[in-house]
């Protein structure tokens, strides 16, 4: 996940402040998307000026993850 802001950054403040959530959660990278699933398996959204709530489901294990992430 990536936040942006009006600051110009350099890739390596980028890459600094952004949250890979496959890496956080310890899971793989082989979940392809189901065609009869329309909905996405991740989302996130806002829920103040400085958190985002994400909710997410691994297919693989078949579980749904959900936390907030105070950026």
């Amino acid at each position: 996940m990536r936040t942006f802001s009006k600051e110009r950054r350099s890739d390596d403040e980028i890459f600094a402040d952004e949250l890979n959530i496959n890496e956080l959660l310890g899971l793989n990278n082989y979940t392809m998307p189901c065609d009869d699933l329309p909905d996405p398996f991740i989302n996130c959204c806002f829920v103040g000026d400085t958190k985002l709530f994400v909710s997410l489901f691994h297919g693989y294990t078949q579980t749904h993850y959900h936390f907030l992430w105070d950026i």
